[in-house]
């Protein structure tokens, strides 16, 4: 079967082919040495504009330039939410991090006095969530966090989709949860906690409002941080049927109900189709 390259994707195998040729002449280790240098050096950085002041990302991969330019198509309920529901002082949760594009934004929506919690088990994406905080003038408010929230405290295997920055439907725990296990090639051993029991641990400020964008494990995170979450006045999450069946939405939502919360009226009805669903204190 034919394999069907994008023209960046040419151009940028050529240009390293390219930087591999110009390193020959300086022989084994001088080359190595100037090729990683390049390869460090040509990452590019984008900057997006917001209403509350531009963000700088740096994109070491092209799913990292992908969801920086896409950022506001991508999730409109979810730059809603943090428009309108957040509010300046608060504290959000941002379960799920990925490369940082909406814990940045959050961080400028909450000014001084506000906190985000970032977790992103991911080591490549944590990579990438790091240098993009250390990128921004809010990095003293976003603290990054290498790890899985689930129900329990434990190591497990995180089933990666790729091991690139800025891909996501990665799993922590069993790779049949969700996706097959062929769609995620990839593992890494990470650590996971009960937000509970990181909460009384390390002693970080709770949330006031809490997004959720993980894959299968959804309410297990829920269930896991019945007392850290009791005092959150939002809680956004992505409810996506998929292979996991409608059992699995019906089950998540029974779990947020029994925190007390129900869909936002407003923007369920704004963004009816959207992925993210929207849920406040009844």
């Amino acid at each position: 079967m034919a394999v069907r390259m994008s023209g960046a994707r040419m151009i940028g195998a050529g240009l390293a082919g390219l930087g591999g040729a110009l390193a020959w002449p300086l022989g084994r280790w001088h080359g190595l040495r100037m090729r990683a240098e390049l390869a460090s050096r040509a990452a590019p950085t984008y900057r997006l504009p917001t209403g509350h002041g531009a963000l700088a990302f740096r994109c070491s991969s092209a799913e990292a330039v992908k969801a920086a330019a896409r950022f506001v198509y991508d999730e409109p309920e979810t730059v809603w939410w943090i428009d309108h529901v957040v509010q300046a002082g608060d504290c959000v949760w941002d379960v799920g991090a990925n490369v940082g594009l909406y814990a940045l934004y959050a961080a400028q929506r909450l000014g001084e006095g506000g906190a985000v919690m970032a977790f992103e088990p991911a080591a490549d994406n944590y990579a990438a969530l790091t240098r993009n905080v250390a990128l921004n003038p809010t990095a003293a408010k976003v603290s990054c966090f290498c790890l899985a929230l689930s129900d329990e405290t434990r190591a497990a295997e995180l089933h990666l989709t790729s091991q690139d920055a800025g891909r996501a439907a990665h799993v922590f725990g069993h790779a049949d949860e969700g996706l097959t296990a062929e769609a995620r090639p990839h593992t890494q051993t990470a650590l996971g906690f009960s937000a509970d029991t990181f909460a009384a641990l390390f002693k970080v400020r709770r949330p006031d409002h809490v997004k959720i964008d993980v894959d299968s494990i959804e309410e297990r995170i829920v269930r896991g941080g019945a007392e850290t979450f009791a005092g959150a006045r939002s809680l956004i999450v992505e409810i996506n049927i998929g292979e996991s069946g409608a059992g699995h939405k019906e089950s998540l939502r029974r779990a947020i109900a029994d925190l007390g919360f129900t869909e936002h009226a407003e923007t369920s009805a704004r963004f009816p189709d959207r992925r993210n669903r929207i849920f406040v204190r009844g």
